[in-house]
Formats: C-alpha cells, structure tokens, sequence
C-alpha cells in the first residue's frame, strides 16, 4: 500500500500540457493520443482556457489520472504558460488540442534527446490530418543542423509547438515563457529565444498529427505579420546573445515576413493586399528577387493547406496568371527603385521556373517545356541549371517510361537497403 502511494506521488518524466479552449470535439482525440503512447511515464495536463462548451465533461471523462486546471480566458500563451508552471516532469510536451500524437512520439523524442547529451530540446515532422484525422498529402517539417536553427527560424516558422519536447528548465530562465501579449506566431518567439542559449535538435521522423480544420487561413494576413514584425523587432533589438552569429539582415527576415503574407493573401483570393506585400518585400530585401524558393512558395498560388508543395488540389494555369499579373503589376510600378527594376528578368525566370516543376509534378509535360523555355529566354544562364534541364529532358519521355524510372528507383533503393 505504501509503495503504491509512492508511485502515484513520484514526478513524471514527462508532463504533456494541453491547452484548450471550445475543442470539446477534439480534445477527447489529443488525450487519448496521449494515453495511447508506448512511452508509460508522463502525466497530463489540461489548462482550461475558459471554454464555454463541454470541455470540462469531456475531460473528465477520462477520470482522475488527467490534471484539468480552469482559468479565465487569457488566450494560449497564458494557458501554455499555466501547464507549464504546473509541470512535474524532467521534460515538456506541448500539445494543441486539436493535434495528437503518434503513439512512438514520446518515446522517439525522449530516447533520441538521451542520445544526444549536449542536447536540450528536440522537435520533429507533423502529417497534416483534415477534421476526421484522415491524413492528407502535406507534411510539416524539415530538419535543420542546430547551429542552423536560430537563422532558419528567422526566415520564418517551420514546425508546429506540439513537435517539441524540451527539458523543463528550458522555460525556467527569465523571460522564456509564451508572451502573453502575441495572440499569434508566440512560439517563434520563443523558440527564437530558446535558439540563442540551449541547442535544439531536430528528428525527420513524421511524429504529430497537425490537424488543418481549426488552423485554416481565416485570420486577416495583416495580424500574423504586425506580430511577426513585433517579433522580429524584439530580436534584432538587442534580443541577440553575446556569442551568437546571426546570418540573416533584419531586412531579409522583414521581407520574408512580407512574402509569407503575400502568400495567406493569394490563398485568401485578396490580390490587392498580395500586391501590397509583394512590394513591401523586395523593397525591403531586393536580393529575394533571386530566391527561388519565394517565388515557389508565390507559385503554389491558392492551393490549400494540406495540400501545398504536393501534385493534388492545385490549378497551375490560374496560379500562373495571378502571379504574372502581381509581377507584371509590381514591375510597372513607378515607385520601386531602378536596382529592383533592373532584376524584373531575374523574378519572371524564377516564377516560370518554379511553374515548370509545378507543372511537371502534375504530368502537365506541354506546360512543363513552355514555362522552362521562357524561364531560359529571361534567364539564359538557367540552360546550366542541372535539375531544370534533367526535368525538361524528362517532360519529353512518355508517362509509363517514367512510372518505369520511378518503379526501378524505389526497388533500387529497397534492394541498397536489404
């Protein structure tokens, strides 16, 4: 009886904190995703942010072994900073409500974070799920070496806070809470923090389950970038640790801020602020007109989210025309400067560059040759370019010997691994 009393008041190696507000129909999901873990010693907190549904009755009816803590509505910094004042366990989980987890996820992480000891916090890769937790085509993620980590976050977010597991002293220095004052892009902020003093590792192993229904683009663009900017503004003045090298200008980080709303806005189907912020960026950070990956991004045009960077869902020739007509429409503009102006071939080469691979991952081979002739014609140089003239070459080849090349790869690359 007594060693039994004394198993139940031991901490937790790991405290998983929910926060919550009005997900009484998910929930019940991110719980049991905990329960389900194959990893036993963890505890479970669920922070009540005033929810006004049946979250309550939904939480306990998993009985006593979940802590539910109530408290007014302050918004999710606020409830993640309550779980994790609370926390018993060596390490923290965050875990959004209408997120779950694969049933490895803890014990992925926690053996990976052991093997690594100089190591303080690991993130992984999330699958994107629609509302029935069906798995959709779009995963979240990549992995970056952590001397990396710090600058790539400064190009912009790249993995959802339920990825993170982290040592709980991670949050115990002053300051390194949410701010409770972002209602958006709060993790960024602190993982940003979190970068310039402990070493954050990453995983490639797809271990969340990010839910896209209550995540999809309906907040205005223009708030997501007003707090990324208060972000951004927080770091680059003085938020810097003495010994930590910086690679990114605060002007390209601003203008990659700008882009990323221009592109919410081309999924919203608002071009006029697409515009807005299309010469907010390269006015800011001109040298983003040679960045392929921006104007890849631009390409996938209003492809939903779920679905971007995949062959599904996406309309090319329409993405093609907005896109055109954005440049077309920024390049006219009296008012950019004659740098800018001088590299309009540079940004059309780009963009129809980005429009050929597009159209080759959808099989649309007639469209796939005429947007990398025209990205050559603006671009001559781009002729050398190794994977545009190895993927022109492929448009040409009929779609069963292509089908054939990829079969062949993969049993290729199954007999290497045998």
């Amino acid at each position: 009886m007594h060693s039994e009393h004394n198993m139940r008041i031991k901490a937790p190696r790991v405290s998983v904190v929910i926060p919550v507000y009005n997900q009484a129909n998910y929930v019940s999901d991110a719980i049991q995703s905990v329960l389900d873990q194959t990893y036993p010693d963890y505890e479970v907190i669920v922070i009540d942010d005033g929810s006004t549904d049946d979250t309550r009755d939904v939480v306990a009816g998993f009985g006593d072994g979940i802590r539910y803590i109530w408290q007014k509505n302050l918004g999710l910094s606020a409830a993640r900073n309550a779980g994790i004042k609370a926390a018993r366990g060596e390490y923290i989980a965050l875990l959004d409500s209408d997120d779950l987890y694969e049933t490895d996820f803890l014990f992925t992480l926690l053996t990976t974070l052991e093997k690594t000891p100089r190591a303080d916090a690991i993130y992984c890769v999330a699958q994107t799920v629609d509302v029935a937790n069906h798995p959709l085509p779009q995963k979240i993620g990549k992995v970056v070496p952590p001397e990396d980590f710090y600058n790539t976050l400064l190009r912009g977010g790249f993995f959802p806070p339920s990825c993170m597991l982290a040592h709980k002293y991670c949050y115990e220095n002053e300051g390194f809470l949410f701010d409770e004052s972002l209602r958006r892009v709060e993790d960024l902020d602190l993982w940003l923090k979190m970068a310039q003093q402990y070493i954050v590792i990453g995983t490639d192993k797809v271990l969340l389950r990010y839910r896209i229904a209550s995540k999809s683009l309906s907040t205005d663009p223009s708030i997501v970038l007003n707090h990324r900017i208060a972000v951004l503004n927080k770091q680059f003045n003085g938020g810097f640790s003495n010994n930590h090298q910086c690679s990114i200008t605060r002007e390209e980080a601003l203008g990659r801020s700008y882009i990323a709303a221009a592109c919410e806005s081309i999924q919203l189907h608002d071009l006029k602020h697409a515009n807005l912020y299309l010469y907010q960026a390269f006015n800011t950070s001109p040298e983003l007109v040679a960045d392929f990956e921006v104007f890849y991004d631009l390409s996938l045009g209003d492809q939903s989210r779920g679905f971007r960077g995949t062959p599904l869902n996406i309309n090319v020739q329409r993405n093609a025309r907005v896109l055109l007509a954005l440049l077309n429409r920024l390049f006219n503009d009296p008012h950019i400067s004659i740098w800018l102006k001088s590299h309009r071939n540079t940004a059309f080469a780009n963009s129809y560059m980005a429009l050929g691979f597009i159209s080759f991952g959808t099989r649309q081979f007639r469209e796939t040759k005429h947007y990398f002739f025209l990205s050559i014609l603006n671009k001559p140089k781009y002729a050398f370019s190794s994977s545009l003239i190895s993927t022109l070459i492929k448009s040409f080849l009929p779609v069963r010997f292509l089908e054939w090349l990829k079969l062949l790869r993969l049993n290729l690359a199954t007999t290497a691994l045998t």
